[in-house]
């Protein structure tokens, strides 16, 4: 999830029905980013997974993420050499940052995803190895090839509503265009 799907979709083509999209401000501008936006996605995460979320954004995203306070408290803080926050912190979560993430300002650009609600299975048999000593035999080498399936997808199939809100919830909660 990462890094696309592997047949080409990055991560801002998240099309999955278990995530969940928040809509930009009402009369936000087009190429700007707010506090709003931010806390939104937070409250739309599900419910006891922001402990293991991260943020993934495409690199534009950063100058405008400077900027953000709530108070007096900045909103991102960058790296302070903390380990497993390679760019810093977002609201107390790491941030990472992906050249497959959408463009600055488009739907997908900044996404907040508990990877505990992604399961993967890898096809019985595990990792599949084959020698070759004839691919390079002019140059006295053994070519090795090693193969291993692996398929994923969310745990839900669709964002949870609870009982005492209109808003959904989920593993996955990306920012609309604007």
């Amino acid at each position: 999830i990462l890094y696309g799907d592997g047949v080409g979709k990055p991560i801002g083509a998240l099309t999955s029905a278990a995530a969940v999209v928040q809509a930009k401000d009402s009369g936000q501008a087009t190429l700007t980013l707010t506090a709003t936006n931010i806390s939104n996605m937070v409250s739309r995460l599900l419910v006891g997974e922001l402990g293991s979320a991260i943020w993934i954004a495409n690199p534009d995203v950063l100058p405008p993420l400077e900027g953000l306070v709530a108070g007096n408290f900045p909103l991102f803080l960058p790296n302070q050499s903390l380990a497993g926050a390679s760019y810093g912190l977002l609201k107390g979560r790491p941030l990472q940052l992906s050249e497959h993430a959408s463009a600055f300002s488009s739907k997908g650009d900044l996404n907040l995803l508990s990877l505990r609600g992604y399961r993967t299975i890898t096809k019985a048999g595990g990792i599949q190895s084959e020698t070759s000593m004839h691919l390079y035999f002019d140059a006295d080498a053994t070519a090795f090839r090693f193969i291993f399936r692996l398929n994923g997808q969310p745990i839900l199939s669709a964002p949870v509503t609870p009982p005492k809100s209109s808003n959904t919830r989920s593993h996955f909660v990306t920012l609309a265009a604007r």
